[in-house]
């Protein structure tokens, strides 16, 4: 096995969290399809494109697909979060946020969907897109996910630059005279502000 597969470690974690094979004929190893389900998810792949190890195409994308509408993916989640929780392995003290936004095809909207379903595309600048905030507990633990329609960010602009303070005071002219130096500082040793800072 790869060094990117599950390693026996972590299978003796998730084997116990899989559904129980329905009746009828036997099921495909339940660690051959998820190796073959987390190469499509790290590559980036199309299905058609996986390797014959982990077994036919068709049989890995149905398995993902009917997991996730019968929301296995979610029970082992929270499952798992709940053995790290046991363990003390979650800092809920301090918590970290993020997100990324992931452009979409041009031709993405519009797939047929019911009334509860939504497809998390929003209109930017640059097209269509959609935002993945990730919130993590303080050691870098995944705790949520989400899944939200792009939209316009924060504009690009940069600030803009401090103004540099007027060198005249206020109530006084622009322009002085030699003689309205005061007498403790002769006009070669007149201060000048730093503006350098």
């Amino acid at each position: 096995m790869s060094e990117s597969n599950l390693s026996d470690w972590e299978w003796d974690r998730l084997q116990p969290l899989m559904p129980k094979p329905s009746t009828g004929r036997p099921a495909h190893d339940h660690r051959r399809i998820l190796n073959g389900i987390f190469w499509i998810l790290r590559t980036g792949a199309p299905w058609r494109e996986l390797p014959w190890r982990y077994g036919p195409w068709p049989t890995v994308a149905n398995r993902f697909y009917r997991w996730r509408q019968a929301g296995v993916w979610e029970r082992i989640w929270t499952k798992l979060q709940q053995l790290a929780q046991q363990r003390c392995q979650l800092d809920w003290n301090q918590h970290f946020i993020d997100s990324t936004t992931v452009q979409a095809h041009q031709q993405a909207a519009g797939a047929s969907r019911t009334p509860d379903q939504d497809e998390c595309l929003g209109r930017s600048c640059g097209g269509l897109s959609t935002k993945v905030p990730l919130r993590t507990d303080g050691m870098g633990k995944p705790l949520v996910l989400a899944l939200t329609a792009g939209g316009p960010g924060r504009p690009r602009s940069q600030p803009p630059a401090p103004r540099r303070p007027s060198l005249q005071q206020p109530g006084h002219s622009a322009l002085r005279s030699p003689t309205q130096h005061s007498t403790d500082h002769p006009p070669q040793a007149q201060r000048v502000p730093n503006w350098s800072v």
